[in-house]
């Protein structure tokens, strides 16, 4: 019987478009390939998610290899592409309504450490008995530890 259901975050509680943040922060249309391939797709992003980088440190290191104009645009992609928080239509119902039935809710997400600043506002937080953050244990989704973590931090039974 199925007690606890754990969600991801991108694209499922929230939406996590790269295309679009760079569009919001006013990037130059021959700028937004460069910028997409460089922040969002690079391994300084992955390395965000798997806690051995931080923002700051990512940032920088991308900006090595930008040209400067495009310096203050990383900035804005990495330490602000949660402002403002777009959640998925529907979902904090849906959280609220399993919560109200009775079910355990909880979040395993590939993340940076920043996930803990904006989890609050994203709808329903509250309601989630519990979370694990990839940057936290230095793990990430698929890697299966991540999930025999998950399952031994909170008592579930897969």
């Amino acid at each position: 019987m199925i007690r606890n259901i754990v969600f991801d975050m991108g694209q499922v509680l929230l939406r996590f478009d790269p295309a679009y943040f760079i569009e919001r922060a006013g990037a130059a249309e021959e700028d937004k390939a460069l910028l997409l391939r460089e922040v969002y797709k690079s391994l300084e992003w992955a390395r965000m998610d798997r806690g051995s980088m931080t923002e700051a440190e990512a940032a920088e290191s991308m900006c090595r290899r930008l040209p400067e104009r495009l310096h203050e645009t990383v900035h804005a992609l990495v330490d602000k592409w949660d402002r403002p928080i777009l959640p998925i239509e529907g979902m904090e119902e849906l959280i609220r309504d399993l919560k109200a039935k009775g079910y355990g809710i909880y979040l395993l997400s590939n993340a940076s450490y920043r996930q803990h600043e904006y989890w609050p506002r994203v709808p329903a937080s509250s309601l989630f008995d519990g979370t694990l953050v990839s940057a936290d244990v230095k793990l990430v989704k698929p890697q299966p530890e991540i999930y025999r973590l998950l399952c031994e931090t909170f008592s579930l039974d897969p």
